[in-house]
């Protein structure tokens, strides 16, 4: 799947079971007239969970990240208030069938929601090929963005330090 196929296959747990259609651009002026060429906004396209659903998808990535010993468990941030799931996949083999089958080569994700209490913003971060096929790049770079987006909003939950991503 595309990083924008991940993302709109999580806008249901941020909108109350509603998918959504994601854009990548909320607007376009154009600089001479200062005419608005294009303009984004919320567009729903259909109800594909219930509320009762979305509360246990959403239980179900906090145990992902927040559980001991669990596959998220490098996402984990102070308060809790980032849950997810993540992945791993094969990179198919270019010079015939099948996969590649080193250490590396696959493809480590993330897709999360924050903050777990009121999800508002969808996180997605994938690497290919990652060194020693190990998550911590894309987990360094999930809690760098949630530390930031915890600035941003004000949340005194997240005291995340600034991290090295290419760790």
């Amino acid at each position: 799947t595309t990083p924008i196929q991940n993302v709109k296959a999580m806008t249901p747990l941020t909108n109350d079971g509603m998918l959504l259609k994601p854009y990548l651009i909320s607007k376009i002026v154009d600089s001479e007239t200062g005419e608005v060429v294009l303009e984004n906004g919320r567009e729903e396209l259909e109800r594909v969970a219930s509320t009762a659903t979305v509360q246990k998808m959403i239980q179900l990535m906090d145990d992902c990240v927040n559980g001991i010993g669990n596959t998220g468990s490098g996402y984990r941030i102070d308060g809790g208030e980032l849950v997810g799931k993540t992945g791993t996949a094969q990179i198919a083999n270019a010079n015939g069938g099948g996969y590649l089958s080193g250490e590396e080569d696959i493809i480590s994700s993330f897709s999360g929601v924050y903050p777990k209490s009121n999800p508002q913003v969808i996180i997605y971060a994938s690497v290919s090929r990652p060194s020693g096929g190990s998550q911590k790049p894309v987990s360094n770079a999930v809690k760098e963005i949630v530390s930031n987006i915890s600035k941003y909003y004000g949340n005194s939950d997240t005291n995340t330090s600034s991290v090295n991503i290419s760790d």
